[in-house]
């Protein structure tokens, strides 16, 4: 599984479909396993509530899917809580996905604001969408070191061989 992470706005989804479908590969979005999980849906207000139960639940549905191995998971690393504080998803969790590679989307934090207010009708401060995107390429970076998995951080536009990533990440056969 490659994890595909970045914050709310930077176009995950939309990257992980256009690109999955060229590389065969499939792609799922975190927030959608968990909503199934629960048997509910998303609200536009991106604030989660239970981030450690969300993750166990996000766990049990990637176990299920593993039958294809190679899958592009879309998610983060960092999440907006019910006190509006940036909190980090527990390492535990990205230590238990294994992820074989990680590819972190980020962008300009005004276009990010206006995708969030076409979207989501939410609209953050630019400072906080800044520093939430920042503290997402920390930790991501992060989680790549100690899991010793290949980290690429690209914006939503860059020309960027998925396919060959892939292929490199499964290439060393130990995820």
């Amino acid at each position: 599984m490659i994890f595909v992470g970045g914050i709310h706005g930077v176009g995950k989804t939309s990257w992980c479909k256009e690109r999955s479908a060229h590389a065969g590969i499939a792609h799922y979005s975190a927030s959608t396993l968990i909503a199934q999980e629960r048997n509910e849906s998303f609200t536009s207000d991106k604030r989660v509530d239970q981030v450690e139960e969300n993750q166990l639940l996000l766990l049990s549905a990637v176990r299920r899917t593993r039958a294809s191995q190679r899958f592009l998971l879309d998610g983060h690393f960092c999440l907006v809580n019910k006190e509006n504080a940036i909190e980090r998803v527990p390492y535990q969790t990205f230590a238990d996905l294994n992820p074989s590679g990680i590819i972190l989307l980020k962008d300009d934090v005004s276009s990010i604001y206006e995708r969030l207010g076409a979207r989501d009708a939410q609209h953050y401060d630019l400072s906080f969408l800044e520093k939430f995107q920042n503290a997402e390429m920390e930790y991501a970076q992060y989680v790549s070191e100690k899991l010793r998995c290949p980290v690429n951080i690209i914006t939503p536009t860059d020309i960027f061989d998925l396919s060959g990533f892939v292929s490199e990440c499964y290439k060393e056969g130990t995820r």
